[in-house]
């Protein structure tokens, strides 16, 4: 299952109409959409952190999301770094008024530029030289990771305006138009998701066997977060790899450095 999260209806737009989205009218607290099997799921946040956060966390329950869903953040975004039109993806999430910094996966590398999002509280006339600026990516992320793993989360970007004139002169039906130009990139991460998402999923459903951390409790000392982590890494390792994961990282010193190896080599072995 993946969650789309977008602050506005032009957004949205040619996104419904791609995954043959509909209204789901039992829902009245937020405008949510969904595809027949409710496996695609998309909420409409309007625009800022309160919206975005409360939005986040109204779809997680109303999807019946689980630890292996996906979660995507898309929308338009300001640079003066890349031209109008350009799609980006969040290598980095920076939320500039509370300065705290978040890193999502890194996913289709050869296929999507990765940066910056740094996230405001309000519209900005000026444009910082590295990444781009938006209003909603640092509370997505901020609230989806309560529920999910960083691998699990993604936020992507549509430049919209280089300048103030650009962002002045901005409708929706331009918006429109960037987000549909973008769509067969859109289709490709969200596809990717989905896939990451159903083989987390069918690892938790199967309860596959041998999964055990207790040789590497044994080993590393793993905070309770850091423990969930390596067991959802464990179970993905025995779906992808053949090779054996605690002989992998027999030559970490510490459990961070386990989960780091481990995270670090599927997704080189799987997201590339």
């Amino acid at each position: 299952m993946i969650n789309l999260i977008l602050a506005l209806h032009a957004e949205a737009k040619p996104i419904l109409n791609c995954f043959r989205l509909k209204k789901d009218v039992a829902s009245r607290a937020f405008e949510i959409f969904s595809n027949s099997d409710r496996s695609i799921n998309l909420i409409v946040a309007g625009i800022g952190k309160i919206n975005t956060a409360a939005t986040v966390s109204y779809l997680h329950q109303y999807s019946q999301a689980n630890s292996a869903t996906a979660y995507l953040n898309l929308g338009i975004a300001g640079s003066c770094h890349f031209s109008v039109g350009t799609i980006v993806a969040a290598e980095k999430i920076t939320d500039v008024v509370m300065l705290k910094n978040y890193y999502p996966a890194v996913y289709l590398a050869k296929q999507i530029v990765h940066t910056t999002v740094n996230t405001f509280d309000r519209p900005q006339l000026q444009y910082p030289e590295v990444g781009v600026i938006d209003m909603e990516a640092s509370a997505f992320i901020q609230v989806a990771m309560r529920f999910v793993n960083l691998e699990f989360i993604q936020c992507a970007k549509i430049i919209s305006d280089c300048n103030s004139n650009d962002l002045q002169q901005l409708t929706a039906g331009r918006v429109e138009q960037l987000i549909a130009s973008q769509l067969p990139l859109i289709k490709i991460l969200v596809d990717y998701l989905m896939n990451l998402s159903l083989t987390e999923s069918n690892a938790i459903n199967n309860t596959i066997e041998n999964v055990n951390p207790e040789q590497f409790q044994k080993m590393w000392h793993f905070t309770h977060n850091e423990l969930f982590q390596l067991q959802q890494l464990l179970r993905r390792w025995k779906i992808l790899e053949s090779g054996d994961a605690f002989t992998f990282c027999q030559d970490a010193k510490v459990a961070r450095e386990v989960i780091f190896k481990l995270k670090n080599h599927l997704q080189q072995s799987n997201f590339y």
